[in-house]
């Protein structure tokens, strides 16, 4: 940036500390868009905009590039979600979970094939990750082996014979080649492979069940949705998302409450709502 007494030569640079001419450029470009002709901001535009708004002490502007961020299109992938999370302090749920999930989810392959994008995360984020994805490593193991108890009466429409000799051993039969393979094998392929437990009742109720009754085929999915098997998930998830957000916490050089974006969102609509 140059003085307006000599802006050929630079002899008088304007100095802005922690801010680059070319970031404030785009914070200028943001000053003069307008809600009739906005201006088309990059990922990277957006997130130069909110790290300048802490400097500039311009909340509106951080806000602004962060509510449009999360719209972006293309989105952010959790990698690039995460590595911002390690710059700035957007450390709430909706923001770090959905990140965290997608990479304690995601096959082995698939998570291998990002080892070099995942350079940009500090260690700690990725060790709690990695121990995130070894303890639902082992809940699918059990998932897949575990079989209906043997103390489940027949149905109202099967007999306690057919229920034994038949509907015990076609759930059985159906449950390995229908769900465990696909939660044991990544040789499956990952357009096979079963990220989300929470899906295991849909695919189990994809296609009709040849010999089983249908109560004696919801009573052994209520066996296994009685004991959690298939929301398990969600709460490794959870625990994992507080461990890489208490981290996160410890690094970071600005204060959360500067960029506690999502909670001013919801605030406004339930403005909203009780206006409507």
């Amino acid at each position: 940036m140059f003085s307006a007494e000599n802006t050929r030569q630079g002899a008088n640079p304007i100095v802005l500390h922690n801010l680059t001419a070319e970031e404030f450029e785009q914070v200028l470009t943001w000053l003069w868009h307008t809600s009739s002709q906005p201006s088309e901001f990059s990922l990277n535009g957006l997130v130069i905009l909110m790290k300048a708004s802490s400097f500039l002490m311009m909340r509106h502007m951080g806000r602004w590039a962060f509510n449009r961020l999360v719209k972006h299109e293309p989105p952010m992938n959790p990698v690039q979600k995460l590595a911002l999370s390690h710059e700035l302090p957007l450390l709430g749920d909706s923001w770090l979970r959905p990140s965290v999930g997608a990479l304690i989810l995601i096959c082995l392959e698939t998570f291998r094939s990002l080892d070099s994008n995942l350079s940009v995360l500090h260690t700690p984020v990725i060790l709690k990750i990695l121990a995130a994805r070894e303890t639902l490593q082992r809940e699918r193991q059990r998932l897949a082996y575990t079989q209906p108890p043997d103390n489940i009466y027949a149905g109202p429409d099967c007999t306690p014979y057919h229920h034994h000799k038949v509907c015990y051993p076609v759930w059985n039969g159906n449950w390995w080649n229908r769900v465990a393979r696909r939660l044991l094998h990544p040789e499956t392929g990952p357009d096979k492979f079963i990220e989300d437990l929470n899906d295991v009742p849909k695919i189990l109720r994809e296609k009709p069940w040849e010999g089983i009754s249908a109560s004696c085929f919801e009573a052994f999915l209520q066996s296994y949705e009685a004991a959690g098997l298939f929301t398990v998930a969600s709460s490794i998830i959870d625990t994992a998302t507080l461990a890489v957000k208490n981290y996160l916490v410890t690094i970071q050089t600005l204060s959360p409450d500067e960029f506690n974006f999502e909670e001013e969102n919801a605030e406004d609509q339930q403005h909203i709502l009780a206006v409507a």
